[in-house]
């Protein structure tokens, strides 16, 4: 079954969402997948028109967006988020504080449209996490829907509007999701290759063929 409850942050603080969105949590031997189904009174008013990753505009966008806080130590974790038309995001939080939107990582996002609104799928493979150890795992989790048109930020767990739009990462707010099992944990080792080249004149230096 899908989880439905969702909560405003913004505008009004606690109140029901005004949009429906259903999402499932699912996992094999290698992924962790999140998908989504949200709804939309008004599809016309969709703001989706960013595709480049990480920007700053993508966040004005109608979004989906899921966090992780896979130590379950409530300060830290993982942020995915995706808009209607595939524009994807990632970012890593320390201690609640401000994202390393820096921190790229290897996942996969399908966005489509349906009647009533817009579809989001995210493969996120485990090889791309750090988590604690295989078996199973408690780990913090929490959703955020923004629909561009109403300004409105929903969540899975209730976020006081005093938090401002930093409240998605407050780990310390989370939901717990039980019942995922990971693989063994992999070394987390990224290549990456680069060359450097240099060149220099000297314009003093005699030519070959000076007497």
């Amino acid at each position: 079954p899908a989880t439905t409850h969702s909560v405003q942050q913004d505008p009004f603080e606690f109140q029901p969402a005004t949009e429906r969105t259903e999402a499932w949590i699912l996992f094999d031997d290698d992924h962790v997948y999140v998908s989504a189904r949200n709804w939309e009174s008004a599809p016309e008013r969709r703001v989706a028109n960013e595709m480049r990753r990480d920007t700053a505009q993508l966040r004005q966008n109608d979004t989906f967006a899921v966090l992780f806080d896979t130590f379950h130590d409530r300060r830290n974790g993982y942020i995915f988020y995706a808009n209607a038309i595939g524009g994807m995001s990632d970012s890593q939080v320390t201690d609640e504080g401000p994202p390393n939107v820096d921190w790229n990582t290897v996942w996969d996002v399908r966005t489509s449209n349906f009647e009533g609104g817009w579809t989001v799928e995210m493969a996120i493979p485990f090889k791309s996490l750090r988590y604690a150890g295989s078996g199973p795992q408690s780990w913090g989790f929490n959703m955020r829907r923004f629909v561009g048109w109403k300004n409105e930020r929903d969540y899975l767990t209730p976020m006081p509007l005093s938090y401002g739009q930093s409240g998605i990462y407050k780990f310390s707010q989370h939901a717990t999701l039980i019942g995922l099992e990971t693989p063994p944990k992999s070394l987390n080792v990224e290549i990456k290759p680069y060359a450097i080249s240099s060149l220099a004149t000297d314009m003093a230096a005699a030519g070959p063929y000076s007497n």
